[in-house]
């Protein structure tokens, strides 16, 4: 499995020529867009893009990562007659990039893709390393694959479509990162902020972005140390299953960070982080997020049974020895309701 070729810029003009060379010789173009990026980044793109391309578009949200929506999807392009040579292009967030790469990934046995992420969760995060995939039923990412793009396209001028709401999601995998890189990372973290006025450059990016790659590298088939990537996720994707039937759903990124607070906090309570570093590391994030009702233990029991690391009946979660130094480790459940209790003492103010 080969790495994707990166190409990163500021504007959309500075990778214009690399973008019509590698759409040169595929046979079609088929371009997958949300509601939201059909209108925001798709113009932007069109004039370097062949002059005949077909586009699908999926509603924006979770909601879209569902087999009924790639059930759809294959429709329009078997009804299209799109072949094997053709190559699909990516253009959103970490849901087109998992839908479109699954898509992309079974279509006549596979077809080439490239992703064009234009959220800040997708450049650092979902849009790279080849993960991807769609919900089953109310369980996250439980069916997909691992293939590698052919190629990402990482423009920071696509982050000027953001709500700062979407903006600070995306930073909470950016922290992430930093609490399983090294101490530097995390505290060089805590003094780029996103604010409603100030965004990241694509040096920004790269520098976090190179995690994630270094990580992927050694490890492609998510077998080992990739896994520590899942840092926050595992009750992160439960919280996030758990208000999907809501009416305020939380944007992934959101429930990331509380995900992050919560195993931090195991990370003191069944690992070795230290009292001091977990409260100045949940006090940071819990300053940074909105601290949100989390349902019963029982009630994310549900979501945690589907856990992807969970063996032989044992919920195993990527917790913190340190900053810096993940490991993966097995849970019980009274660990978990006493990190539930220990979170709702910190939104009460109460720690």
């Amino acid at each position: 499995m080969n790495e994707s070729a990166f190409f990163d810029a500021t504007t959309v003009d500075e990778i214009s020529a690399s973008l019509q060379d590698l759409t040169a010789s595929y046979s079609q173009i088929v371009v997958l867009t949300d509601n939201h990026t059909n209108t925001l980044v798709l113009p932007l793109l069109k004039d370097y893009l062949p002059a005949t391309f077909f586009t699908l578009t999926v509603p924006a949200g979770e909601s879209s990562k569902t087999i009924e929506q790639a059930q759809e999807l294959w429709k329009a392009m078997f009804d299209n007659k799109i072949d094997r040579g053709a190559l699909l292009i990516n253009v959103g967030g970490g849901v087109v990039s998992d839908i479109g790469g699954f898509l992309a990934a079974t279509y006549k046995r596979g077809i080439d893709v490239i992703n064009i992420p234009t959220s800040l969760l997708a450049m650092v995060d979902a849009a790279v390393g080849g993960k991807n995939g769609i919900n089953w039923q109310d369980q996250k990412n439980q069916l997909g694959t691992i293939r590698c793009p052919k190629a990402i396209f990482t423009v920071s001028q696509f982050l000027d479509t953001l709500s700062f709401r979407e903006l600070r999601a995306g930073y909470a995998e950016m922290l992430k990162h930093g609490l399983i890189s090294s101490e530097d990372e995390w505290e060089h973290l805590q003094t780029i902020v996103p604010t409603e006025s100030a965004s990241f450059s694509i040096e920004t990016i790269q520098h976090n972005r190179a995690v994630k790659r270094r990580l992927v590298q050694g490890d492609r088939e998510d077998r080992r140390e990739r896994q520590f990537l899942n840092f926050g996720h595992t009750m992160g994707h439960a919280i996030e299953a758990h208000f999907v039937g809501t009416d305020t759903p939380l944007l992934h990124g959101e429930a990331v960070a509380l995900g992050l607070i919560l195993e931090i906090m195991l990370s003191h309570l069944v690992a070795d982080l230290s009292f001091e570093i977990m409260m100045e590391a949940v006090r940071f994030i819990a300053s940074k997020f909105q601290l949100e009702d989390l349902p019963t233990y029982e009630v994310l029991e549900h979501y945690l049974h589907s856990d992807k690391k969970k063996q032989n009946g044992k919920q195993k979660m990527v917790l913190l020895n340190a900053i810096g130094e993940p490991a993966i480790v097995t849970v019980q459940s009274d660990s978990i309701k006493e990190a539930l209790r220990f979170y709702q003492q910190l939104k009460d103010n109460k720690c």
